[in-house]
Parts: C-alpha cells; structure tokens; sequence
C-alpha cells in the first residue's frame, strides 16, 4: 500500500482565516493535548507545513522514493529541502504522553532547536514557538488547538 507524502501547502494567512486559536499559555509551551496540531512555518517563504501527529514517529525528510516512505513522512523537498542540506531522514518528532519530542538522525548538516545543535538520536522536548532549524532552513513550532464543540447531553 502507497501512501502520500504531506506535503499540503498551506498559506501564510491559513491561521487568521480559521477558527483556531494560538494554545492557551495555561498548558505550558511543552504541552500537546490530545486535540493539538502540529505546523512548522519556514521562515524562508512563510509556507505552512501541517505535521501529522499519530501513534507512531513523524519523520521529515526530502526525497524520499514513494516505496521506501514510512507510513507518516513530511517531504519537504517542495521547498527545495535537498538545496538547504536536509536529508532524505533528517528528524523524527514522536509523542510521548502529552509532549512531543525532536530527535536529530545523525545528520551531517545538524538539527537545531532554538540554536543549539541536537545530539544524534538523543530526543529532545519540542516546545510552543520554538526555533527548528534542518540544514539551512528554518521553522517556527506551531501548536493549534481546535476548539471542540460541545456535545449536548
């Protein structure tokens, strides 16, 4: 079974156009609850990127064959990721409990968080409006929430 890659382009003004709100400053800047979502902005160009949350490790890459993908992968090579030195494997961000986690795969061309280079495969807590930076791209952490209607009893 294939499955697509997402890469969904998303506009720079998706979040003012949506009923979504910014997460509560109540939940910490570590805290993703069940209902989050998950969006790396580029700083480069302003494209959104949804990340997919599951059970299993999100991995983000570029140019990964169609065949030899994991079931969730982010391609980023619509934005040109193989140019800025990102890998075909370059990251994974899993959930563990309610918090996300960064680890670097043992890149060349590093993964940084706010700065600092990450160990390869130490995973690291991914915070609210933190800085990711793979090879020469950078993103900012973006944690949405939807909030649910209520159910009527």
């Amino acid at each position: 079974m294939t499955t697509k890659p997402f890469t969904r382009p998303f506009k720079a003004d998706y979040f003012a156009k949506r009923e979504i709100k910014a997460v509560n400053m109540r939940w910490k800047m570590s805290l993703f609850p069940p209902q989050a979502r998950l969006f790396l902005q580029c700083q480069l160009n302003g494209q959104i990127i949804h990340v997919p949350i599951r059970a299993e490790p999100v991995l983000l890459g570029v140019n990964g064959s169609q065949m030899n993908k994991p079931h969730s992968y982010v391609d980023l090579t619509g934005i040109n990721g193989s140019q800025h030195h990102i890998l075909r494997y370059h990251c994974q961000i899993e959930r563990r409990d309610d918090a996300l986690y960064l680890t670097d795969l043992n890149t060349r061309s590093g993964t940084y968080l706010n700065g600092i280079r990450l160990l390869p495969n130490n995973p690291h807590l991914l915070h609210n409006r933190a800085t990711l930076t793979l090879g020469s791209l950078m993103f900012t952490i973006q944690f949405i929430y939807k909030n649910q209607p209520s159910t009527p009893s």
